[in-house]
């Protein structure tokens, strides 16, 4: 079976970006906050969230599963943070990119990509 990332062409940054749109909720200070996965990689992600953070905040990703498994925890620190731009249509958010992912996570990461309907690289 054919996966994703073997059909992905090559990428500008590090590793290739899929845009998802999918909820999540981020975890920082102790504090969960609803937010949105706009895309990712296997190096990091981008979060539409009115949460306000500065770079260099450690964060915590969590992607709940539809399985009913605990789901993806992915720890991070915000790399870069976007305003609101409603006239380019950009929600506000922040880049985060994950600390090194051990071999298991970057396999869960992989299969829920592969799962994801409507991928689009970006």
């Amino acid at each position: 079976m054919a996966d994703i990332w073997d059909q992905a062409p090559r990428p500008r940054r590090g590793s290739s970006r899929w845009r998802l749109g999918i909820p999540c909720r981020l975890l920082h200070d102790g504090e969960e906050t609803p937010a949105r996965l706009a895309d990712v990689s296997l190096n990091g992600a981008f979060l539409e969230s009115d949460r306000e953070l500065e770079v260099g905040t450690p964060v915590r990703l969590i992607l709940s599963s539809s399985s009913g498994s605990p789901g993806l925890r992915l720890d991070g620190t915000v790399r870069h943070v976007r305003c609101d731009l409603p006239d380019r249509g950009l929600k506000a958010g922040f880049g985060i990119r994950f600390r090194t992912l051990s071999p298991g996570v970057r396999l869960q990461l992989r299969a829920l990509l592969n799962r994801s309907s409507g991928l689009v690289e970006s």
